[in-house]
């Protein structure tokens, strides 16, 4: 009972398997697309996140204590 329109504002995966489901795609079609969409997705979220200098990339779960340490430490 949900739109179709309103399904493919909902994300990526929503996107390629309501095309899907209304028989415009086969299965094997909507992984493919929803995996090469989520990867593209990613890169450029490194993208954005990488022209930021003032952000701090945690390696490790040790470094990310030390990190929290210092700061209540404050």
């Amino acid at each position: 009972g949900v739109a179709p329109e309103w399904l493919d504002a909902c994300g990526q995966e929503y996107r390629f398997f309501t095309r899907y489901v209304q028989g415009e795609i086969s299965l094997e079609e909507a992984v493919r697309l929803t995996n090469t969409s989520l990867h593209q997705y990613v890169k450029r979220q490194y993208t954005w996140w990488r022209r930021h200098s003032d952000i701090h990339w945690i390696g490790s779960q040790d470094e990310a204590l030390q990190i929290v340490k210092r700061f209540l430490d404050r």
